[in-house]
């Protein structure tokens, strides 16, 4: 029954997804992709901010049948639309993905290329699951982080008998101003059980890992086609660096999984073509979801949605403001805010109420006299260079940015002819990546070096699904759109909106 739990939880947020897209006039088999992909997410999510809520009223510990009823409510709530949409759309991915055409290439040295890569990210995902259990088996408990941070607030939020804002007040170390989402997931799920189990953070690692790379797949065939989409995904499972984090219990996979989720469901919200749109409600959601997530995670929000809206008021393609947008998509905007507003909630009752101290601050510490240090510069530099280069990083990471960057320089005219939702990816990694550059020279950890050891690996990891949507955003999409302009209704291949 413990390994049940996680899988029920991602099975009721699929629903609540499903529930989304058929409201927003997606059709059946488009919005089971979209529910196999992002309920793991929604679900330990929205667990995760009705426990929160509930624990921080200072109420009994929830039963079991309470806790449920109660999440799938505010599911439920989620799922009602701001507008609806008549019709039965194919959405974008269907014909790419449950059309033949679209996904197996036409031409005999493409198709052999495809099943080499399909092949061996087969093999390389095969392994992963295979070593996982071993992984568990010999570390437990998780990693340092897990068992240091994200496991232990779990048991706080769960054995919670008094004023949960005294035992953090007296935190001192062990980052205890990181927001709540994973311990109050796996708490969450302990109360669902009726008991404590460490089957529960374990398994709950892997449906992330998992849904990181579904999440990659939808992404690509989004912003390319389904082809280029499955060579992502075999990309990378085969990332040595994925294997090594996937069955620690740390926050960086998930933290991945809601960044390009969060990209991926507001750039939608950018396409000019409407049948393209994701329910903005999901936006919100995953926006919100990515803040609640890491302390990074809460700043990689407030620059996602500052991104998101210049460019939603046109400043990428005009140069200039315009109130016209906003006139026109008030209700996406009504509807995006409605879906951040409970862990936006829970984020700033934890900040206010219960985090001790704020260690983003601490960064701010001294920062012109850090940020006129060459040397804490050339330190940075040198890290970053040997991580996404062949040389000493090449064990961890294979080939994995070295393809980005080439990727970036080949197909660079592709990612233009994107748009406002290419631009939003770009935007969103450029600004991550200068977060977590910055976030070193202005380390308040004595020994830059030392803080450059034991995190940038992690750091990147938490890019690498965006960075590969990125990359070959543009690529084989010409041939994605034909497939689906065959096989679309009249009403749709006419005016990509069905009747």
């Amino acid at each position: 029954m413990r390994f049940l739990i996680p899988l029920l939880v991602a099975a009721a947020g699929g629903l609540t997804v499903f529930g989304l897209m058929r409201r927003h006039g997606w059709s059946i088999r488009s919005s089971v992709v979209w529910a196999l992909a992002a309920g793991p997410g929604v679900g330990f999510g929205l667990l995760g901010v009705v426990f929160f809520f509930w624990v921080f009223a200072g109420w009994p510990p929830p039963g079991r049948w309470a806790l449920a009823g109660l999440t799938m409510i505010l599911g439920l709530a989620l799922a009602l639309p701001v507008y609806t949409r008549r019709g039965d759309s194919p959405g974008p991915l269907e014909s790419g993905f449950f059309a033949l055409g679209a996904l197996w290439p036409g031409s005999a040295r493409a198709r052999a290329a495809l099943l080499a890569v399909l092949a061996i990210g087969g093999v390389a995902f095969g392994l992963l699951m295979w070593t996982f259990p071993k992984i568990v088996e010999t570390q437990p408990y998780g990693g340092w982080d897990a068992k240091a941070i994200w496991n232990v607030r779990a048991l706080f939020l769960y054995r919670a008998s008094g004023d949960l804002a005294e035992i953090y007040s007296a935190l001192e170390h062990g980052h205890p101003d990181y927001p709540l989402l994973l311990p109050a997931s796996v708490a969450g799920q302990y109360s669902l059980l009726g008991g404590e189990s460490l089957a529960i953070p374990a398994m709950t690692s892997l449906l992330f890992t998992l849904s990181a790379g579904a999440a990659l797949f939808l992404a690509v065939a989004h912003l390319a086609s389904p082809t280029i989409a499955c060579a992502a995904v075999a990309v990378y499972y085969t990332t040595p660096a994925v294997w090594r984090w996937a069955a620690t219990q740390y926050a960086d996979i998930p933290l991945s999984y809601f960044l390009l989720m969060a990209v991926l469901t507001l750039s939608s919200q950018l396409d000019a073509e409407r049948a393209r749109r994701l329910p903005p409600a999901l936006a919100g959601l995953f926006l919100g979801l990515l803040a609640w997530t890491k302390n990074e995670g809460m700043v990689q929000a407030g620059l996602l949605a500052g991104a998101f809206a210049l460019l939603f008021l046109g400043v990428g393609r005009s140069g200039r403001f315009s109130l016209t947008p906003v006139r026109q998509g008030w209700r996406r905007l009504l509807g995006i805010a409605a879906g951040a507003l409970p862990a936006a909630t829970a984020l700033v009752l934890f900040k206010l109420n219960w985090s001790p101290v704020n260690e983003t601050g601490r960064f701010l510490g001294d920062g012109v006299e850090k940020i006129l240090n060459g040397d804490r510069w050339l330190t940075v530099v040198a890290a970053y260079w040997q991580q996404l280069f062949p040389g000493s990083g090449a064990v961890t990471w294979g080939l994995l940015w070295p393809s980005v960057v080439l990727c970036a320089v080949f197909f660079h005219r592709r990612r233009v002819a994107g748009g406002p939702p290419v631009q939003l990816f770009g935007a969103a990694l450029a600004l991550s990546l200068g977060l977590s550059f910055m976030a070193y020279v202005l380390t308040p950890v004595a020994g830059v070096q030392w803080h450059l050891d034991t995190s940038l690996t992690r750091l990147l990891l938490q890019l690498t699904p965006l960075a590969l949507a990125w990359a070959v955003a543009g690529v084989g999409r010409e041939a994605s759109d034909a497939s689906r302009a065959r096989t679309a209704p009249d009403d749709v291949r006419a005016t990509g909106m069905p009747a």
